[in-house]
């Protein structure tokens, strides 16, 4: 919902898959490694860093949405940060 991506198609409760404006899907996300899981060490095999870029409007709108949901990020040099419980972080630049 932050993101404003639309849930698209799911695997079972295993994988989701997600768009923007009902593409075919843009970001799949799975718990196939589990739930419970603790963060990345260098030394693991994973995805750490992924970053999309967007238009203004679309930027703004995501930085609102974190501001209201208390959703945990930083912007340096006009790039939104996200970094999730395992330490992967999402960058968002216009």
């Amino acid at each position: 919902e932050i993101l404003g991506f639309d849930l698209v198609a799911t695997l079972s409760e295993q994988a989701h898959f997600y768009s923007h404006n009902k593409y075919h899907h843009h970001v799949g996300a799975n718990i196939w490694k589990g739930t419970n899981l603790t963060p990345h060490s260098d030394m693991m095999a994973g995805l750490f860093k992924w970053e999309i870029k967007v238009d203004e409007h679309y930027y703004l709108e995501i930085k609102g949405r974190l501001a209201l949901n208390n959703y945990a990020y930083t912007e340096k040099n006009q790039v939104l940060i996200i970094t999730d419980v395992v330490g992967a972080t999402l960058e968002i630049r216009k």
